[in-house]
Protein backbone atom coordinates (compact mmCIF):
# COMPACT_ATOMS: atom_id res chain seq x y z
CA UNK A 1 0.00 0.00 0.00
CA UNK A 2 2.93 2.12 0.84
CA UNK A 3 4.43 1.68 -2.52
CA UNK A 4 1.22 2.12 -3.96
CA UNK A 5 1.23 6.07 -2.25
CA UNK A 6 3.99 6.90 -3.86
CA UNK A 7 3.19 5.64 -7.32
CA UNK A 8 0.30 7.60 -7.07
CA UNK A 9 1.78 10.72 -5.01
CA UNK A 10 4.74 11.24 -8.06
CA UNK A 11 2.62 10.96 -10.82
CA UNK A 12 0.68 13.77 -8.96
CA UNK A 13 3.70 15.84 -9.15
CA UNK A 14 4.04 15.20 -12.62
CA UNK A 15 0.72 14.89 -14.14
CA UNK A 16 -1.04 17.56 -12.52
CA UNK A 17 0.84 20.57 -13.30
CA UNK A 18 1.59 19.30 -17.15
CA UNK A 19 -2.37 20.03 -17.28
CA UNK A 20 -1.77 23.30 -15.31
CA UNK A 21 0.03 24.81 -17.75
CA UNK A 22 -1.43 23.90 -20.85
CA UNK A 23 -4.99 24.01 -20.12
CA UNK A 24 -5.50 27.90 -21.03
CA UNK A 25 -8.85 29.63 -21.47
CA UNK A 26 -9.78 30.06 -25.09
CA UNK A 27 -9.98 34.19 -24.48
CA UNK A 28 -6.78 34.08 -23.19
CA UNK A 29 -5.84 32.31 -27.06
CA UNK A 30 -7.18 35.42 -28.71
CA UNK A 31 -9.91 33.68 -30.37
CA UNK A 32 -12.98 35.33 -32.43
CA UNK A 33 -15.68 33.06 -30.72
CA UNK A 34 -13.72 31.37 -27.70
CA UNK A 35 -17.20 30.48 -26.01
CA UNK A 36 -17.26 27.99 -28.72
CA UNK A 37 -14.17 25.81 -25.95
CA UNK A 38 -14.53 25.01 -22.95
CA UNK A 39 -11.76 24.16 -20.64
CA UNK A 40 -11.84 20.95 -18.74
CA UNK A 41 -12.18 23.18 -15.06
CA UNK A 42 -15.21 25.37 -16.63
CA UNK A 43 -16.89 21.91 -17.58
CA UNK A 44 -16.25 20.60 -14.03
CA UNK A 45 -18.29 23.59 -12.64
CA UNK A 46 -21.43 23.81 -15.25
CA UNK A 47 -21.19 19.38 -14.46
CA UNK A 48 -21.49 19.75 -11.11
CA UNK A 49 -24.58 22.18 -11.25
CA UNK A 50 -26.24 20.29 -13.57
CA UNK A 51 -26.26 22.95 -16.04
CA UNK A 52 -25.45 20.97 -19.61
CA UNK A 53 -25.92 18.38 -21.43
CA UNK A 54 -22.61 16.16 -22.38
CA UNK A 55 -21.78 14.36 -25.03
CA UNK A 56 -19.64 11.60 -25.26
CA UNK A 57 -18.52 10.92 -28.64
CA UNK A 58 -16.01 8.09 -28.37
CA UNK A 59 -16.85 4.42 -28.94
CA UNK A 60 -18.86 2.53 -26.87
CA UNK A 61 -15.93 0.33 -24.99
CA UNK A 62 -14.15 3.72 -24.25
CA UNK A 63 -17.67 5.13 -22.72
CA UNK A 64 -18.21 2.06 -20.52
CA UNK A 65 -14.49 1.86 -19.11
CA UNK A 66 -15.06 5.65 -17.54
CA UNK A 67 -16.54 9.14 -18.93
CA UNK A 68 -17.06 12.47 -17.51
CA UNK A 69 -20.23 11.86 -15.08
CA UNK A 70 -23.55 12.76 -16.58
CA UNK A 71 -22.32 12.08 -19.88
CA UNK A 72 -24.02 9.98 -22.37
CA UNK A 73 -22.32 8.00 -24.91
CA UNK A 74 -23.30 8.46 -29.11
CA UNK A 75 -20.88 8.02 -32.03
CA UNK A 76 -20.97 7.77 -35.47
CA UNK A 77 -23.41 4.90 -36.24
CA UNK A 78 -26.01 7.17 -34.43
CA UNK A 79 -25.64 10.51 -36.87
CA UNK A 80 -24.10 9.05 -39.76
CA UNK A 81 -27.05 8.76 -42.31
CA UNK A 82 -28.05 5.25 -42.95
CA UNK A 83 -28.30 4.03 -45.64
CA UNK A 84 -26.32 6.32 -47.68
CA UNK A 85 -24.19 6.35 -51.16
CA UNK A 86 -21.21 7.34 -49.18
CA UNK A 87 -19.91 6.36 -45.72
CA UNK A 88 -20.09 8.87 -43.15
CA UNK A 89 -22.92 10.94 -44.76
CA UNK A 90 -24.33 13.74 -42.46
CA UNK A 91 -28.18 12.93 -41.23
CA UNK A 92 -31.20 14.01 -42.70
CA UNK A 93 -33.49 16.05 -40.70
CA UNK A 94 -35.78 13.40 -39.57
CA UNK A 95 -32.52 11.00 -38.05
CA UNK A 96 -31.71 14.27 -36.43
CA UNK A 97 -34.48 14.79 -34.72
CA UNK A 98 -35.17 11.44 -33.63
CA UNK A 99 -31.34 11.29 -32.10
CA UNK A 100 -31.86 15.17 -30.27
CA UNK A 101 -34.79 13.11 -28.97
CA UNK A 102 -33.42 9.93 -27.58
CA UNK A 103 -30.47 11.80 -26.42
CA UNK A 104 -33.09 14.16 -24.22
CA UNK A 105 -31.92 16.92 -26.14
CA UNK A 106 -33.70 20.51 -26.02
CA UNK A 107 -33.00 23.29 -28.39
CA UNK A 108 -31.96 25.23 -25.01
CA UNK A 109 -29.58 23.08 -23.76
CA UNK A 110 -26.06 24.21 -23.96
CA UNK A 111 -24.41 21.10 -25.09
CA UNK A 112 -20.74 20.59 -24.26
CA UNK A 113 -18.67 18.18 -26.99
CA UNK A 114 -15.56 15.62 -26.10
CA UNK A 115 -13.75 12.81 -27.25
CA UNK A 116 -10.12 11.33 -26.58
CA UNK A 117 -8.62 12.03 -30.49
CA UNK A 118 -8.03 15.33 -31.10
CA UNK A 119 -11.31 16.87 -31.16
CA UNK A 120 -11.87 14.95 -34.61
CA UNK A 121 -15.44 13.06 -33.44
CA UNK A 122 -16.33 15.54 -31.71
CA UNK A 123 -15.91 18.30 -34.24
CA UNK A 124 -18.06 16.49 -36.35
CA UNK A 125 -20.97 16.56 -34.56
CA UNK A 126 -20.34 20.23 -33.76
CA UNK A 127 -20.93 20.69 -37.56
CA UNK A 128 -23.86 18.47 -37.56
CA UNK A 129 -25.54 20.17 -34.51
CA UNK A 130 -24.65 23.55 -36.45
CA UNK A 131 -26.67 22.80 -39.53
CA UNK A 132 -29.54 21.98 -37.77
CA UNK A 133 -29.56 25.26 -35.59
CA UNK A 134 -28.23 24.32 -32.72
CA UNK A 135 -26.95 27.51 -31.20
CA UNK A 136 -25.02 26.53 -27.73
CA UNK A 137 -22.93 24.34 -28.47
CA UNK A 138 -19.10 23.84 -27.38
CA UNK A 139 -15.93 21.76 -27.74
CA UNK A 140 -13.81 20.39 -24.80
CA UNK A 141 -10.44 22.30 -25.18
CA UNK A 142 -7.43 19.09 -24.63
CA UNK A 143 -10.54 16.56 -25.27
CA UNK A 144 -11.21 13.95 -22.17
CA UNK A 145 -7.34 13.11 -21.52
CA UNK A 146 -7.70 16.86 -20.16
CA UNK A 147 -10.62 16.00 -18.03
CA UNK A 148 -8.53 13.31 -16.36
CA UNK A 149 -5.01 14.56 -16.01
CA UNK A 150 -6.68 17.26 -14.24
CA UNK A 151 -7.62 14.86 -11.67
CA UNK A 152 -11.53 14.97 -12.00
CA UNK A 153 -14.21 12.10 -11.21
CA UNK A 154 -14.92 10.08 -14.31
CA UNK A 155 -17.54 7.11 -13.67
CA UNK A 156 -19.08 3.91 -15.74
CA UNK A 157 -22.43 4.23 -15.35
CA UNK A 158 -24.98 5.90 -17.92
CA UNK A 159 -27.17 8.40 -16.63
CA UNK A 160 -31.31 8.08 -16.71
CA UNK A 161 -31.97 9.50 -19.82
CA UNK A 162 -35.66 11.83 -20.65
CA UNK A 163 -36.44 11.69 -23.99
CA UNK A 164 -36.96 15.35 -25.62
CA UNK A 165 -39.49 16.54 -27.73
CA UNK A 166 -36.64 18.14 -30.03
CA UNK A 167 -37.56 20.99 -32.54
CA UNK A 168 -36.22 20.95 -35.76
CA UNK A 169 -34.42 23.62 -37.47
CA UNK A 170 -34.11 24.38 -41.03
CA UNK A 171 -30.87 23.44 -42.51
CA UNK A 172 -28.22 25.95 -42.41
CA UNK A 173 -26.96 25.66 -46.04
CA UNK A 174 -24.79 28.42 -45.66
CA UNK A 175 -22.41 25.74 -43.96
CA UNK A 176 -22.19 23.08 -46.59
CA UNK A 177 -20.67 23.27 -50.40
CA UNK A 178 -21.94 20.36 -52.71
CA UNK A 179 -19.74 19.27 -55.47
CA UNK A 180 -21.59 21.79 -58.07
CA UNK A 181 -20.72 24.37 -55.73
CA UNK A 182 -17.09 23.03 -55.35
CA UNK A 183 -16.35 22.80 -59.10
CA UNK A 184 -17.25 26.19 -59.74
CA UNK A 185 -14.73 26.92 -56.87
CA UNK A 186 -12.00 26.19 -58.99
CA UNK A 187 -10.03 28.98 -60.31
CA UNK A 188 -11.95 31.44 -58.86
CA UNK A 189 -10.30 34.07 -56.68
CA UNK A 190 -12.49 34.61 -54.40
CA UNK A 191 -12.68 31.12 -52.90
CA UNK A 192 -9.76 28.67 -51.70
CA UNK A 193 -10.34 24.99 -51.75
CA UNK A 194 -8.65 23.05 -48.63
CA UNK A 195 -7.36 19.76 -48.74
CA UNK A 196 -7.38 18.51 -45.09
CA UNK A 197 -6.36 14.67 -45.66
CA UNK A 198 -2.71 13.13 -45.34
CA UNK A 199 -0.50 14.43 -47.64
CA UNK A 200 -0.06 10.56 -49.26
CA UNK A 201 -4.43 11.43 -49.54
CA UNK A 202 -3.18 14.65 -51.10
CA UNK A 203 -0.81 13.64 -53.73
CA UNK A 204 -2.55 10.59 -54.79
CA UNK A 205 0.14 8.14 -53.44
CA UNK A 206 -2.57 6.52 -50.62
CA UNK A 207 -6.08 5.48 -51.79
CA UNK A 208 -8.41 5.75 -49.03
CA UNK A 209 -11.09 2.86 -48.58
CA UNK A 210 -13.88 3.89 -50.35
CA UNK A 211 -12.13 6.88 -52.82
CA UNK A 212 -12.22 5.56 -56.40
CA UNK A 213 -9.36 7.08 -57.50
CA UNK A 214 -6.31 8.64 -55.58
CA UNK A 215 -5.34 12.56 -55.93
CA UNK A 216 -7.11 16.21 -54.86
CA UNK A 217 -9.94 18.69 -56.69
CA UNK A 218 -7.89 21.26 -58.50
CA UNK A 219 -5.85 23.89 -57.35
CA UNK A 220 -6.95 22.76 -53.39
CA UNK A 221 -4.12 24.17 -50.95
CA UNK A 222 -3.21 20.89 -48.90
CA UNK A 223 -3.25 21.56 -44.66
CA UNK A 224 -3.58 18.69 -42.72
CA UNK A 225 -6.15 19.02 -40.05
CA UNK A 226 -3.42 17.98 -37.57
CA UNK A 227 -1.94 20.88 -37.86
CA UNK A 228 -4.32 22.97 -35.76
CA UNK A 229 -3.88 21.07 -32.55
CA UNK A 230 -0.92 19.92 -30.23
CA UNK A 231 -1.30 17.33 -27.54
CA UNK A 232 -4.87 17.57 -27.65
CA UNK A 233 -5.10 20.86 -27.35
CA UNK A 234 -6.15 23.64 -30.22
CA UNK A 235 -3.29 26.58 -31.29
CA UNK A 236 -3.36 30.24 -30.07
CA UNK A 237 -5.37 31.92 -32.98
CA UNK A 238 -1.91 33.72 -34.01
CA UNK A 239 -0.16 30.63 -34.39
CA UNK A 240 -3.43 29.48 -36.31
CA UNK A 241 -3.74 32.60 -38.69
CA UNK A 242 0.00 32.80 -39.79
CA UNK A 243 -0.23 28.58 -40.87
CA UNK A 244 -3.45 28.81 -42.88
CA UNK A 245 -2.29 32.70 -44.24
CA UNK A 246 0.72 30.69 -45.70
CA UNK A 247 -1.75 28.91 -47.76
CA UNK A 248 -4.10 31.66 -49.10
CA UNK A 249 -6.75 30.72 -46.43
CA UNK A 250 -7.65 34.15 -45.29
CA UNK A 251 -10.74 35.61 -43.75
CA UNK A 252 -11.70 37.62 -47.11
CA UNK A 253 -11.89 34.02 -49.32
CA UNK A 254 -14.76 31.59 -48.68
CA UNK A 255 -13.26 28.74 -47.15
CA UNK A 256 -14.02 25.27 -48.19
CA UNK A 257 -12.65 22.59 -46.41
CA UNK A 258 -12.88 19.07 -47.31
CA UNK A 259 -11.44 16.00 -46.48
CA UNK A 260 -12.54 11.80 -47.71
CA UNK A 261 -15.88 12.11 -45.87
CA UNK A 262 -16.29 15.34 -44.03
CA UNK A 263 -15.44 14.17 -40.62
CA UNK A 264 -11.56 16.19 -40.69
CA UNK A 265 -12.89 19.00 -43.19
CA UNK A 266 -15.48 19.42 -40.23
CA UNK A 267 -12.64 19.96 -37.80
CA UNK A 268 -10.95 22.54 -39.73
CA UNK A 269 -14.34 24.09 -40.29
CA UNK A 270 -14.81 24.55 -36.58
CA UNK A 271 -11.19 26.25 -36.60
CA UNK A 272 -11.72 28.68 -39.26
CA UNK A 273 -15.21 29.94 -38.22
CA UNK A 274 -15.13 29.71 -34.70
CA UNK A 275 -11.31 29.91 -33.78
CA UNK A 276 -10.64 32.41 -36.46
CA UNK A 277 -13.80 34.40 -36.86
CA UNK A 278 -13.99 33.30 -40.97
CA UNK A 279 -17.66 34.66 -41.64
CA UNK A 280 -17.80 32.51 -45.23
CA UNK A 281 -17.08 28.81 -44.33
CA UNK A 282 -18.46 25.80 -46.59
CA UNK A 283 -17.65 22.24 -46.05
CA UNK A 284 -17.98 19.94 -48.86
CA UNK A 285 -19.41 17.01 -47.10
CA UNK A 286 -19.57 14.33 -49.22
CA UNK A 287 -15.54 15.06 -49.93
CA UNK A 288 -13.59 13.05 -51.83
CA UNK A 289 -15.91 10.09 -51.58
CA UNK A 290 -18.35 11.90 -54.03
CA UNK A 291 -15.60 13.47 -55.83
CA UNK A 292 -13.39 10.49 -56.48
CA UNK A 293 -16.36 8.23 -57.49
CA UNK A 294 -18.03 10.55 -59.79
CA UNK A 295 -16.62 12.31 -63.43
CA UNK A 296 -15.44 15.35 -61.73
CA UNK A 297 -11.71 16.55 -62.50
CA UNK A 298 -8.93 16.01 -60.08
CA UNK A 299 -5.26 16.34 -60.44
CA UNK A 300 -2.35 14.21 -58.96
CA UNK A 301 1.24 14.18 -58.54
Amino acid sequence: MERVFRVLLVLALFVVPFSVATEVSAAYKGYARPDSLITAEELKSLVDAGSVKVLDVRPALKYRLGHIPESIQVHRSDYNASPAKYDHTRPGPEQWKGLMDRLGIRNEDTVILYDDGNSIDATRLWWIFKLYGHKDVRILDGTYNAWTAAGYDTQMFAPDITPSDYVLQPANAAILAEKDEVLAFIGDASAVIVDTRSQAEHTGAQVASGAGKGGRIPGSVWIEWTDAVKDGFFLPAEELKAMYAAKGVVPDKIAVPYCQGGVRGAHTHFVLSELLGFDNVKLYDLSWLEWSNEDLPYEKD
